[in-house]
């Protein structure tokens, strides 16, 4: 009884696993992956950037920094480097220099607190006077100028600086009349006062470049003004080497040649000698035409800038 009943146990267990093996079975969902791309889907389009964006600028490598001079504002230009600063009493004069590429000449001012700064164009050199052009005590100042090339111009312009700086000598050489813009300042008669010793270009007389030696003195209220027959003395050495180059030359006159006696009269002129003048041209000149020559040179040394008729007060 007991073995049948362990047969049929067997059965049923048998037909039991049976039944579990044969059920059907759910399959397993897909599994997503993604497709192996290809070799042309692996290569990204270009980036397409919108109408309206532009594209960030291409870097480069920054420029070699170059040394730029410190520029000091004046109230005539800001290209202007300071170059040179002194003081004279109360006033500061100052020389400065256009940055490159943007002038040609230097240039000067004069400042006083409370007075309106002054300019001085073109400067090569600055002199100060301590003790002074005018005599007056107070110290001066003047300047060299030079604008132009070979043929032009030489200038001097100097300042009184006394309680309110006022110019005293302005002038300008005349192109091809060397030596007409410069010149040096003398004491010349002990008073105190300086001279300026120039020369005056001559219009119209036949030869290179005419000119005096012609003596300027201070006035008050005038400034610079010819005075050189006050000071004839100071024309006896051009007269003395003048005389002796006419003499030489004076055969050469005999065919209308001026230039070698020319200097000698307008020295006479200039120095207020004139009947001496006169006397020599009689007797250094023999050229035919005495009499228009002599009109010539009194008409030259009229037009001259610094001129004054007369005679000397001092020869």
């Amino acid at each position: 009884m007991s073995s049948k009943r362990t047969v049929l146990a067997l059965a049923i267990l048998l037909m039991l696993l049976a039944g579990g093996c044969g059920s059907p079975q759910t399959p397993a969902p897909p599994t997503s992956l993604p497709a192996t791309p290809t070799r042309t889907q692996l290569i990204a389009p270009p980036t397409q950037l919108p109408a309206t964006q532009t594209p960030a600028p291409t870097l480069t490598p920054s420029a070699v920094p170059t040394y730029t001079p410190t520029v000091i504002p004046t109230p005539t230009s800001s290209n202007l480097v300071l170059l040179e600063e002194r003081s004279i009493g109360a006033y500061t004069i100052r020389l400065w220099q256009p940055v490159p590429g943007t002038g040609m000449y230097n240039q000067a001012t004069i400042h006083r607190e409370g007075q309106p700064e002054i300019t001085v164009d073109a400067v090569t050199a600055i002199h100060d006077l301590p003790a002074g052009l005018t005599g007056d005590g107070s110290p001066d100042i003047w300047f060299e100028t030079f604008a132009g090339g070979s043929r032009c111009c030489a200038g001097t312009v100097a300042y009184d600086l006394g309680t309110v700086p006022t110019k005293v000598l302005d002038i300008l050489q005349e192109p091809d009349y060397y030596g007409t813009g410069s010149g040096t300042f003398q004491d010349l008669d002990g008073d105190g006062s300086l001279e300026f010793i120039t020369r005056d270009p001559l219009r119209g007389i036949p030869c290179s470049g005419p000119a005096v030696k012609v003596i300027l003195q201070y006035l008050p209220g005038q400034g610079y003004v010819g005075a050189s027959p006050r000071f004839a003395a100071a024309h006896a050495d051009d007269i003395a080497v003048h005389t002796r180059g006419a003499e030489e030359q004076v055969e050469l006159s005999r065919d209308g040649y001026k230039c070698g006696v020319y200097e000698l009269i307008v020295d006479y002129l200039y120095s207020g000698q004139v009947d001496r003048a006169w006397g020599e041209l009689q007797r250094l000149y023999l050229g035919s035409d005495l009499e228009q020559f002599r009109a010539q040179l009194q008409q030259a040394v009229n037009q001259g800038r610094f001129y004054v008729p007369g005679a000397g007060a001092n020869p």
